[in-house]
């Protein structure tokens, strides 16, 4: 983050301070202690957060527009919401409706899976422990080891296709393929 934001930095830290326990409330949060509720942990994130807000599709050009802005968190907002930092345009904004995809939580699987499972398949799969070479060099070889032949030896074009030895089913079969193209209106024969 640009030092522009060291206020935004002090802000955010003085605000997470607040919301967690330290050595002067011991039986409390200080925000509990200055009005009377415990605060929400599930909304604390870091300064410099990177934060993602979706783009409805009614606002998309086209389909190959991001579907989502990316933005730096700055600091929470006392009535909600966050103000936030987009590098891409150097503006700042707030709003309310965010994700952080770090901070997004993970799936519980603590419950039982069954052995046949696909969950079970998923994570008991040795990740990073695959021979990829040795597997690459085994189907390079059988690759190699086909045998290619020429069922029959196309013609480079038309000039040699009609003098060739099977110039009457080449022929054939040109007409066959412009008359169904001429069937399925493909293209003016000029």
């Amino acid at each position: 983050m640009p030092e522009r934001f060291w206020q935004f930095a002090y802000s955010s830290a003085a605000f997470l301070h607040n919301r967690l326990l330290n050595s002067r409330c011991l039986n409390s949060l200080p925000h509990q202690e200055l009005f009377g509720t415990a605060p929400s942990i599930a909304t604390l994130y870091p300064f410099g957060a990177d934060a993602i807000v979706h783009v409805p599709s009614i606002n998309q050009q086209h389909k190959l527009v991001p579907r989502g802005i990316e933005y730096k968190l700055l600091k929470p907002l006392m009535l909600g919401g966050w103000l936030l930092w987009e590098p891409s345009t150097n503006k700042m904004v707030q709003l309310a409706r965010i994700i952080f995809p770090q901070f997004q939580p993970t799936a519980n699987l603590s419950g039982h899976i069954s052995k046949g499972s696909l969950g079970h398949v998923v994570n008991t799969m040795p990740l990073g422990e695959v021979p990829t070479e040795r597997l690459f060099a085994a189907e390079n070889r059988a690759v190699g080891c086909l045998l290619l032949v020429k069922d029959v030896s196309i013609p480079e074009h038309l000039s040699r296709a009609l003098s060739g030895p099977h110039h009457e089913k080449w022929r054939e079969a040109c007409l066959a393929k412009l008359d169904q193209m001429a069937t399925r209106d493909v293209w003016e024969a000029v």
